[in-house]
């Protein structure tokens, strides 16, 4: 029968009823044969071809949509089997914890996609039902005594009842009243869509659950916009095909590509600013590109960036990698720059602000100086020692390249006090 102790022993019916000692108790009595080689999930996917049919055909809503109805039920039985198979022969806390967990995300796809508790309990017992008839078949094949059957059922029958009340505790995560208008059904549909942390293919079933439940069509391509409200009063204006969730700080709106125009459009009239636009991203990208546009707005608040009414991010590639890898900026400026870091704060920050404002504009003395709001001497001096800093380099190309990419990442870092990337330098012999 199974792998480990004899199920008929007196004190088989005194086990706890914990998730994960059912479990253990189930992988127990799984023959061996079915956890090696793929076997268990090879039986679990002929028993989904035989009874998901009818389960379809039972469940009392007329509203489910029976295509993805069949593929979620199939790929959480499937990948139940897989952690059951792949743990054996000992089902450790963090696996039990994740089959439950597969549970309650059925349960949330079901209640987006329009289920009922009641429609939710029913699948439960309809599979259970099916599970029972085909397994009790098989033992009865294999010659399996009374008692062993007999305990096979209850064990089968106290899973059952827990794994019900996972996959409603799911459900009613999504089905409480808090979750049930429109706005924050498409809220919730913003946030999935910027958190990149949930794995495939679980993410891609709740988009698709939470898209239908919200009648919201998922775009092939999209944008994030980051943006801070300022006189927006009513986010009704904006296009109603894009999702705004100003709960959030910089608020957030994701639009298809074919409406982003028109969303940072009516965003910039209504006086929002300044407004984030992340590069052209698929679904699945999403989560990145909200982290870049929610970046832009950061550096551009800071600084680093001019703030302007929009801010692409696509204009700022170079300074947003900076920013993102700030060892590498830091590994970058102590190379590049080293003999300014070498030099007293006080010193390095005019001289870099010098420095900056030449790379940029190449412009005269005087006019240098009208930009810092000094005399046109002072930055003759500060022209000179950097020559002394730097000699050559300063006529390099690929040397004033990096070092202007360099200056415009650090200098407002600098101007705030922020002094990071000077940390630990030591300047050379």
């Amino acid at each position: 029968m199974g792998h480990t102790d004899d199920p008929d022993s007196a004190d088989a019916a005194e086990r706890d009823d914990s998730w994960e000692s059912l479990l253990n108790d189930l992988i127990a009595v799984i023959p061996a044969e079915l956890l090696r080689h793929g076997s268990l999930a090879d039986a679990v996917y002929e028993f989904v071809l035989s009874a998901l049919p009818e389960v379809r055909r039972q469940v009392a809503s007329s509203d489910l949509d029976p295509t993805t109805l069949d593929s979620d039920l199939a790929a959480t039985l499937l990948e139940a089997a897989h952690d059951l198979a792949t743990a054996a022969p000992v089902i450790d806390p963090c696996t039990a914890d994740v089959i439950a967990q597969r549970l309650r995300d059925l349960g949330f796809a079901e209640a987006h996609r329009g289920a009922s508790e009641p429609d939710v309990r029913q699948m439960a017992s309809l599979l259970a039902r099916h599970a029972w008839r085909a397994i009790s078949k098989h033992a009865a094949d294999a010659g399996w005594k009374a008692a062993a059957l007999g305990y096979l059922g209850t064990l089968l029958f106290r899973l059952r009842e827990q794994a019900e009340e996972l996959v409603v505790s799911g459900h009613q995560t999504v089905a409480r009243p808090s979750s049930g208008t429109t706005a924050k059904k498409r809220q919730l549909i913003a946030a999935l869509l910027a958190d990149d942390s949930i794995p495939e293919p679980r993410r891609g079933r709740e988009l698709r659950a939470r898209a239908r439940a919200a009648r919201w069509e998922v775009p092939a391509r999209l944008v994030v916009l980051r943006f801070r409200p300022g006189q927006l009063s009513s986010t009704s204006v904006i296009p109603r095909a894009a999702l705004v969730d100003t709960s959030v700080a910089p608020a957030r709106a994701i639009a298809g590509d074919s409406i982003a125009e028109q969303t940072i459009g009516v965003l910039a009239g209504a006086g929002s600013s300044p407004i984030a636009v992340s590069p052209l991203a698929t679904p699945t990208q999403a989560g990145f590109a909200d982290r870049l546009a929610k970046r832009v707005i950061t550096l551009a608040e800071s600084g680093v960036l001019p703030l302007a009414p929009v801010i692409r991010c696509d204009e700022h590639a170079s300074l947003l990698w900076l920013h993102a890898e700030p060892e590498i900026r830091a590994r970058m400026a102590q190379d590049l720059l080293s003999p300014l870091l070498a030099e007293h704060p006080t010193s390095r920050m005019v001289l870099a602000e010098t420095m900056l404002a030449w790379l940029t504009t190449r412009d005269s003395a005087p006019a240098i100086a009208r930009h810092l709001g000094v005399h046109p001497q002072t930055v003759r001096y500060r022209w000179r020692r950097l020559q002394e800093l730097f000699g050559d380099q300063l006529h390099d190309p690929e040397f004033i390249a990096s070092a202007t990419l360099l200056l415009r990442a650090t200098v407002p870092m600098w101007q705030r006090g922020d002094q990071a990337d000077v940390e630990g330098f030591t300047p050379p012999n």
